[in-house]
């Protein structure tokens, strides 16, 4: 890990995360697998939000970091910026070192969704970091977001409502599946 970032060397940090960035889409372009982030407001409409809890400060590991709530095609799902546009933001949050305020994000089920510090997320990752502070809004789903959700996210509402029913013995007859409260 580096303990002195100047301005060339974060210059040169984010020039070698936009190729990996480049990359990457090559790759989920070829494999047919996704690359972006998942979308919060596609999550929150396919999970059915019922509500939000409080915020709190809480330090989160940065792998659980799956969405962005509002730049979902700034950067790669590893967070590797995309856009030459962030270069300016993105070094000056490597030159700041790790003395940066925590970040905001909404959760559902473990899994973090960026709504403040998409560059925080996109450096410390770079840098190996495992762990960052952030103030999390919980927020309350009828379906759990899993792994196989995460997976198959370009699901229809009804498949998550099959998957769901298997645990629960809800079904979309019980629980309208159009009905739910949106934050």
């Amino acid at each position: 890990m580096m303990n002195d970032v100047t301005g060339k060397s974060a210059t040169d940090h984010f020039r070698r995360a936009r190729k990996r960035a480049t990359l990457e889409d090559v790759v989920a372009h070829l494999t047919g697998k996704p690359a972006d982030l998942l979308c919060y407001p596609d999550v929150r409409e396919k999970l059915k939000v019922e509500g939000r809890e409080a915020r709190v400060l809480q330090e989160i590991p940065l792998a659980a970091i799956v969405g962005s709530v509002e730049r979902c095609c700034d950067f790669t799902r590893s967070f590797l910026p995309r856009k030459p546009i962030s270069q300016h933001r993105w070094t000056s949050v490597e030159m700041a070192l790790t003395k940066w305020p925590p970040i905001e994000a909404y959760e559902i089920d473990h899994a973090y969704f960026v709504l403040d510090g998409h560059h925080r997320v996109s450096v410390a990752r770079q840098r190996g970091i495992s762990h960052i502070h952030a103030f999390i809004t919980e927020v309350c789903t009828r379906v759990p977001l899993d792994a196989a959700v995460l997976d198959h996210f370009e699901a229809s509402p009804e498949t998550l409502w099959k998957r769901r029913s298997c645990y629960t013995g809800l079904t979309a007859t019980t629980v309208p599946i159009s009905e739910g409260i949106t934050p």
